[in-house]
């Protein structure tokens, strides 16, 4: 089984092997395809493979193998961006790599930004997402310092985790030298934690739920009042005798014109709410990441926060208990 955070999906969601063989023979080969389906924020940039199987007298056994998704399947490399509204700032022990040198698979598939990087020093590179944010990385050479700055909170995350995994890669692969430095590579974070910036895009979020519900509740107060006026109209129509409508009729087609325009609200405030979690999840990501550079905390340390304060942003409407037509959330918050 493959899965894959949103608004990236697999086009092989399982697949079954009749037989795997083991030693020197081929290995078996299952094709997948990975793509961006929404314009919106990716929520994670770590697809999951689950291989179930049996062995030693069908005895169930379960491998799960984790991989990164290529930076170029989320975002592209554009002429530095030098201005924005948001900016943090992550320090290393390390002398810095050049940049074009660090992103050349993603510059490779832009030549215009890669001769814009070139120019600039290798100092300074900018990549917008394919739902549009863009976020710029800007490098002190005598410090190792990089700061990055988006003009959108939640997507700095997708290219600080980047950066930093590749990094690590570069001054900790086979073949890195020590780069001005001494000791373990490591990456810090010294300024306070945007916590004010984290509880805006909550308040975003939760305020969007809030539309959301409201506009259901009232499409079902209104789908209530449709099918009462209907049963009325078709007991006078079955009377031999039929009282006066009384306006019923221009009451159900009110009622008519009010349940379409509140399913048009509520297909966009849809659209505005899986935008707001998209953002939630972002802000989650980026904030985890700051934690966990600005406490040093190691990988166990860091899975606990992650369960606890989880990255992953569901919103689902299900019916209150104890009642007919009342409806409410099961959300992050």
């Amino acid at each position: 089984a493959v899965s894959a955070p949103p608004p990236i999906v697999a086009t092989l969601s399982q697949s079954v092997v009749p037989s795997v063989n083991g030693k020197s023979r081929t290995p078996a080969i299952v094709p997948v395809t990975v793509s961006l389906d929404g314009d919106t924020l990716p929520a994670g940039n770590t697809i999951t493979v689950t291989a179930t199987y049996l062995k030693d007298g069908n005895n169930p056994r379960v491998a799960v193998c984790h991989f990164k998704v290529p930076l170029v399947l989320l975002c592209t490399a554009i002429p530095p961006v030098k201005n924005a509204t948001y900016k943090i700032t992550l320090d290393t022990n390390r002398l810095p790599p050049s940049l074009p040198a660090l992103f050349d698979d993603v510059l490779a598939t832009a030549p215009a930004a890669a001769d814009a990087a070139r120019s600039s020093g290798g100092n300074a590179l900018s990549f917008q997402c394919y739902s549009g944010e863009v976020v710029t990385i800007l490098v002190s050479k005598n410090a190792g310092r990089y700061r990055l700055q988006s003009d959108q909170f939640e997507s700095m995350w997708v290219i600080a985790d980047e950066l930093c995994r590749r990094l690590v890669a570069y001054y900790e692969g086979p073949g890195a030298g020590a780069a001005g430095g001494t000791g373990p590579f490591a990456v810090s974070y010294t300024d306070p934690l945007p916590l004010q910036d984290y509880w805006a895009v909550i308040d975003a979020h939760f305020d969007a739920r809030g539309a959301v519900l409201e506009t259901r509740r009232q499409l079902s107060a209104r789908a209530a009042e449709f099918r009462s006026i209907q049963k009325r109209l078709l007991v006078r129509f079955k009377d031999r005798n039929p009282a006066p409508l009384g306006n019923m009729d221009a009451l159900m087609d009110a009622t008519y014109s009010d349940i379409l325009q509140l399913a048009d609200s509520w297909e966009e405030q849809q659209e505005a709410l899986e935008a707001a979690s998209a953002a939630l999840a972002g802000a989650t990501q980026l904030l985890l990441l700051l934690v966990r550079f600005c406490f040093q905390l190691d990988a166990e340390a860091d899975s606990v926060l992650r369960a606890h304060l989880s990255p992953i942003v569901e919103d689902t409407v299900v019916p209150k208990s104890g009642t007919d037509n009342e409806i409410e959330f099961h959300g992050w918050e």
